[in-house]
């Protein structure tokens, strides 16, 4: 009911404060009445207002002033003609907007959903090149409001009766990096001569199901860890998730590339009765753009850090996957993730300074700790959740209240899980 009638995915909120125009050049928001690009709201109790998330086949609006993203006013629209459309959803109640805003905003849905389908006067045509290849066949071009097209060996595809305005023309074929392409179509325009170059691409494909148990109220959060061995720049980027849980409003997920970059994927939003299952960004909005991780390395570690920010609810991380395209150029395979190993120190003996260096095969809780002969826990120079990677740590020769230690053997001890390595210095003043 919620995708395939209201065109939202999910509950974000109780109340998200007035009404924010997102979609000014919508028919919703200027026939025949223009509406105001803000419209005061008054809350009085819980069911005057729930904040939706819009489905990705529709169009927000009015968002709020809390929720610029959310509904708020959102519309669904099957068809070419921007005049008219077959629902409109309102997340709240029309009484409790002002009187005259809302008989505006009734009477321009009514005469949207309503309005009668005509076919456009522009059309646009061209050819598909593919960057290694004679035969340009099979190529699935989409325009906006058009039926599809499949290209023959020549590459040449045509759209007839298009709408004027901006229209999104798109070439995708398995194997080649997409092409978008967008087109400011005048009334009764013809645009001929176009030429889409399509180069090869590969897709690299990963997945990991560490069926891993998401801790109540654990702000610090759980990670899981995927090495790619391959070289190569991302060009686009998708990701699976697999997720059950009894309250998704508690959980943050955020993705972070090799490089340290990081993009939250799931922000806090959401109820008791959906998990988190499908692809951002393909059924899933991601709450942040992934394109930050484009044009950078793809080797490395890729972890995905899922968190429990409240009280009362648990859940579990069944699967995750990354879906890598990269040019056709690069794919030098290194080896995998380091192995398990506390390095050791630099320099030993040492006076008054020393970094020790470790490296860890597997994401999870980590300590490294200093002792000396007799045993006794001297200070904890790291406690906390590390993916996986090489790190380095400075001990100063303190202990944990700071005091400087006298000259002797001390141990350095690392544990991961079942995982313990330990590792002898001497301080020598």
């Amino acid at each position: 009911f919620l995708s395939s009638v209201l065109h939202v995915s999910g509950w974000v909120a109780d109340y998200g404060g007035d009404l924010e125009l997102s979609a000014s050049g919508h028919a919703i928001a200027n026939f025949p009445y223009t509406l105001p690009g803000s419209i005061p709201f008054e809350y009085d109790y819980y069911n005057d207002q729930d904040i939706a998330q819009p489905s990705v086949d529709a169009d927000l609006i009015y968002g709020t002033e809390t929720y610029a993203a959310a509904a708020g006013i959102v519309a669904f629209d099957a068809d070419p003609d921007p005049a008219g459309g077959q629902s409109i959803f309102f997340s709240f109640n029309l009484g409790k907007l002002p009187e005259s805003d809302a008989k505006d905003l009734i009477c321009n849905a009514a005469a949207w959903l309503l309005a009668e389908f005509t076919s456009g006067s522009g059309a646009v045509s061209g050819q598909v090149v593919l960057g290694d290849q004679s035969d340009h066949s099979e190529v699935l071009i989409t325009l906006t409001g058009q039926e599809p097209f499949e290209t023959d060996s020549d590459g040449v595809f045509y759209f007839e009766n298009v709408w004027a305005g901006n229209v999104l023309l798109h070439a995708e074929k398995q194997g080649y990096e997409p092409v978008d392409s967008v087109l400011a179509l005048a009334e009764g325009q013809i645009i001929s001569g176009l030429i889409l170059e399509m180069q090869p691409v590969i897709v690299l494909d990963y997945l990991s199901q560490p069926e891993l148990t998401i801790p109540d109220n654990f702000p610090s959060g759980v990670i899981d860890t995927i090495w790619i061995a391959e070289h190569g720049d991302l060009l686009r980027l998708s990701v699976d998730m697999d997720i059950s849980h009894s309250y998704i409003g508690d959980l943050r997920l955020i993705l972070i590339g090799p490089d340290g970059t990081q993009v939250i994927l799931h922000d806090r939003s959401g109820g008791d009765a959906d998990d988190i299952f499908g692809n951002y960004p393909e059924t899933l909005i991601p709450s942040e753009n992934l394109n930050r991780f484009w044009g950078k390395s793809i080797y490395g570690a890729w972890c995905l850090r899922v968190a429990d920010h409240a009280a009362q609810d648990t859940g579990v991380l069944h699967a995750w996957g990354l879906h890598l395209t990269i040019s056709e150029t690069s794919t030098e395979v290194e080896a995998g993730p380091p192995a398990f190993e506390l390095h050791g120190n630099w320099p030993n003996p040492f006076n008054p300074s020393t970094g020790l260096e470790f490296s860890l095969e597997t994401a999870g809780p980590v300590r490294l700790d200093i002792f000396d002969l007799q045993g006794r826990r001297l200070i904890t120079l790291t406690d906390e959740i590390l993916a996986v990677g090489t790190y380095s740590v400075l001990w100063h020769g303190y202990d944990r209240k700071g005091r400087s230690l006298p000259s002797g053997v001390y141990f350095a001890r690392l544990s991961a899980g079942e995982q313990k390595a330990v590792h002898k210095m001497v301080l020598l003043k």
